[in-house]
C-alpha cells in the first residue's frame, strides 16, 4: 500500500506527525483497548473518555458506570477498574460509562486533533487494518507503553498491524508466547482476574468492532465486517 505508516512508541516523536491527515491508532493491549472493546462487544455504543479521576468523578451519576484504575490499583468511588474480564461478564445494553486509565485515556486525549483516532488491540486487528486500507490519509500506531516507557505487547501489536498493513505475514502464536512469557512472574501479584484478561486481550481478530473517537472524547461502536485479507 502507498499509505505513509510511522510508529509511535510510547508517543515519542507523536509532535511530528500532521494532525489533519493523519489516522492515529491507538494501542493500550493490557488493558484499556481490550476494555474499550469488551464494553463495545458486551453491549455498549459509546465510551466517554476522560484523562482524570476528577473529570471522571464529575460525571458520576445513576445511570453513568464509572470504570478505571491508576497504576493497576481500583480507585474509590468507581465500579470496575480496567479488567477486560470482568467487564466482558456484564450485559452493558443500554448503559453509560466513563473510562480514565493510567495511561489509555490520557493518550487518546493526547491525540484527538486527529483526522480519525481509532482505538485497536489484537481483538479487532485485522478489522482495523481494513478500515484504515479503506481510509485516505497518513498513518500513525501509536502503542502508548506504561508511562513513556516501551511495553513488549503494545509494541509487538503496533508491528504486527504495520506488517499487516504491508501485506506480510504475522507469527501470532510468536508474539503470544512472547507476552506470555513476559507477563507470567506478575500473575500472583496483579490479582485473580488478571490471567484471564490476557487471554482476553490476546485473542487474535476476536471482533469487528472499531472505537471511532468523536468530539467530546467520546468512542463510538463501528462494525468493520469486511475482512482485510
Amino acid at each position: 500500500m502507498s499509505k505513509e505508516i510511522a510508529i509511535y512508541s510510547a508517543l515519542a516523536g507523536i509532535e511530528k506527525i500532521n494532525p489533519r491527515d493523519t489516522i492515529c491508532v491507538v494501542i493500550d493491549v493490557l488493558r484499556a483497548s481490550t476494555t474499550i472493546l469488551c464494553l463495545m462487544e458486551n453491549g455498549l455504543e459509546y465510551v466517554q473518555v476522560v484523562s482524570t479521576v476528577d473529570e471522571a468523578l464529575r460525571l458520576k451519576m445513576p445511570n453513568v458506570v464509572l470504570i478505571g484504575e491508576r497504576g493497576d490499583e481500583p480507585l474509590e468511588g468507581f465500579e470496575f477498574d480496567n479488567s477486560p474480564y470482568l467487564i466482558s461478564q456484564q450485559n452493558w445494553d443500554g448503559k453509560k460509562a466513563v473510562l480514565t486509565t493510567t495511561n489509555g485515556t490520557r493518550a487518546i486525549a493526547a491525540v484527538q486533533d486527529c483526522k480519525q483516532v481509532v482505538i485497536a488491540g489484537f481483538r479487532n486487528i485485522d478489522s482495523v487494518v481494513g478500515y484504515i486500507q479503506n481510509n485516505t490519509g497518513s498513518v500513525a500506531i501509536v502503542p502508548i507503553g506504561n508511562k513513556g516507557h516501551p511495553r513488549l505487547e503494545d509494541d509487538l501489536c503496533a508491528e504486527a498491524m504495520h506488517e499487516r498493513l504491508l501485506g506480510l505475514p504475522v507469527d501470532w502464536e510468536d508474539i503470544r508466547k512472547s507476552i506470555w512469557d513476559e507477563r507470567s512472574p506478575k500473575f500472583d501479584s496483579r490479582g485473580k482476574f488478571y490471567k484471564k484478561d490476557i487471554e482476553l486481550a490476546l485473542t487474535i481478530n476476536a471482533t469487528s468492532i472499531i472505537p471511532v473517537l468523536e468530539t467530546g472524547l467520546i468512542l463510538r461502536k463501528t462494525i468493520w465486517d469486511v475482512p482485510a485479507f
